[in-house]
């Protein structure tokens, strides 16, 4: 049997306890109630309950192995988690409750409808920390049939120094959304829109979602919906198109910070970003963030207070590619001059235009989105997820955020899958939600049906020689599913544990790992029968999971 430290894990407590061959203290701190064979199971609510067994080279099986244990998992079950690591040397300072991109395109993310576990419209899709609690998640795009995951994920402290690990929860049959969108944001957040609505055609009318609990929704006009830098974005001609929106409160006065990814396709004339403004005699503007032709296409800011319009000039447009261009206004007075950014390289405002000092004067004009009021040049290109915070964001903040979505890929790695029911991460595992086993090695998978809400015999067997279906699955003593496969099972320092403090909910029972492969007949001669260490040979684990805070001798 494996020796070293047994932990198991309840609501925070944790306790260890040494071991060695032959006998297995165990300490149970979940319930247990009457199973498969004489005794009790385990228990797991998915809050906080695992156990955690060592790593011991009796559990780095490279070849053949048998996996098995008796499931109930309750119709709230995850069958798999990823992890996924932030790198620390991607963040440029420290940042609080920070809007994290995830991006990626996994087979293993595949829907039901298409062989994968998850559900077809993503509902079940979760995002956790190491701790266990639920992190606020917004889903931008799912495509179940290529494995497409667009998300939004609130980070509620995103280190500098050290790594950023927390897990994505999928394989969930029946759960509701998991989506928390107006809470993935800090409330400094005014208005979010991720344009990736389809806007068939400039004829058609419809609804530009704004993601905050504000609620600032656009109307299109004239806009077409078109592939973003993203998933969706929003294809202006230059002429009268534009985002209408709905904004007229006073909460643009001061300090703000303004962002866009745009791929301008024409820098001449005027680019207009976004703006709040009105030209009907009057210029009261508390922001309009735009190019102008006759500045050399420059990025320019222009405020208003009493005694007029202030203009300030940063650095030059680029056509033809995407980029991320924003401004952060320090300060409501207008005499304040405002920093500019291009792919979250900082350039100081410069007075173009315009003087005096006090306050931004108030409009209750709406914000527009790719177009200015009245008679002017508008946005040529197309445009993707618009930002406006009522904050001046730090630099390290904005240089972060380009970081992250310029090239999500490198900011963050993410895991092969793992199995939340028995598991080796990234080894050897078999898990299963209210409908489907899954067993797996390495990241290969395989499946089977199982009766919801009852109890299930999963049996996982791989022989790396075997020439041919060397992965099989068996469900209550009989084979369900095999795949072909000949790669040996990965070495790793990572523990072996029961159960998952947030995805396995239900009981487990009998769990067992030989390092040979079980023949059917011997799978089903055993499943209902206790074995002992020493009537058996080639069993290398047995938790037979009948403590309440006892010792077992095997």
């Amino acid at each position: 049997m494996p020796g070293g430290i047994l932990v198991m894990k309840k609501k925070n407590a944790k306790l260890s306890l040494p071991i060695s061959i032959g006998l297995l203290l165990f300490l149970l701190f979940t319930t247990y109630s009457f199973a498969q064979n004489p005794g009790n199971a385990l228990d797991f609510d998915g809050s906080d309950d695992y156990v955690s067994i060592p790593d011991a080279a009796a559990l780095d099986i490279t070849d053949q192995i048998t996996i098995e244990g008796w499931f109930k998992p309750s119709a709230s079950s995850w069958a798999f988690k990823k992890l996924i690591t932030i790198d620390s040397d991607s963040v440029a300072a420290t940042q609080s409750n920070f809007p994290v991109l995830v991006s990626v395109t996994d087979v293993d993310l595949k829907d039901s409808d298409n062989g994968g576990p998850i559900q077809p419209d993503g509902d079940d899709i979760l995002f956790k920390a190491t701790d266990g609690t639920k992190l606020s998640h917004e889903i931008e795009e799912y495509d179940g049939s290529t494995g497409k995951l667009i998300a939004w994920v609130k980070i509620p402290s995103l280190s500098s120094s050290t790594d950023t690990e927390f897990y994505l929860y999928y394989g969930n049959t029946s759960c509701s959304s998991q989506q928390d969108v107006v809470n993935v944001r800090d409330t400094n957040f005014k208005g979010v829109w991720h344009l990736d609505e389809e806007m068939v055609d400039e004829d058609s009318t419809g609804t530009h979602i704004e993601s905050t609990s504000n609620s600032f929704d656009g109307s299109q006009q004239g806009n077409e919906g078109v592939p973003g830098k993203f998933a969706g974005g929003q294809d202006f001609d230059g002429n009268n198109d534009c985002v209408d929106v709905s904004a007229d409160d006073t909460g643009f006065l001061g300090a703000l910070t303004i962002s866009v990814w745009a791929n301008i396709e024409n820098a001449s004339p005027d680019i207009h970003f976004a703006g709040k403004h009105l030209t009907n005699g009057i210029r009261n503007n508390p922001f309009e963030f735009r190019s102008e032709d006759g500045n050399g296409n420059s990025l320019i800011l222009v405020r208003a207070n009493a005694n007029g319009l202030c203009v300030w000039e940063g650095p030059a447009l680029t056509a033809g590619e995407w980029k991320q261009y924003a401004v952060v206004i320090h300060s409501s007075e207008i005499s304040t001059a405002p920093t500019f950014y291009i792919d979250g390289v900082p350039s100081t405002g410069i007075l173009y235009g315009g003087t005096g000092s006090g306050d931004v004067t108030g409009t209750d004009a709406n914000i527009r989105i790719g177009a200015r009021e009245g008679d002017h040049p508008n946005m040529d290109g197309i445009m993707d997820e618009v930002r406006i915070s009522n904050v001046a964001r730090s630099s390290s903040w904005i240089a972060t955020e380009y970081a992250n979505q310029n090239s999500p890929g490198t900011f963050m790695s993410i895991s092969n899958q793992t199995a939340v029911g028995v598991s080796k991460s990234l080894a050897y595992g078999i898990s299963t939600n209210n409908s489907k086993a899954y067993g797996t090695i390495n990241d290969q998978t395989v499946s089977g049906d199982i009766t919801a809400s009852e109890w299930n015999h999963i049996s996982l067997t791989y022989n790396k020689d075997a020439g041919t279906d060397e992965i099989k699955l068996y469900i209550n003593g009989t084979q369900s599913a095999s795949v072909a496969y000949s790669t040996a099972i990965t070495t790793n320092n990572n523990n072996l544990l029961l159960g998952d403090m947030a995805g396995f909910i239900g009981k487990m029972d009998e769990v067992r790992i030989w390092n040979d492969v079980r023949t059917e007949q011997e799978i089903r001669d055993n499943m209902h029968r206790v074995v002992t260490a020493v009537s058996e040979t080639n069993l290398v684990g047995y938790w037979n999971l009948n403590e309440s805070s006892c010792v077992t001798s095997l």
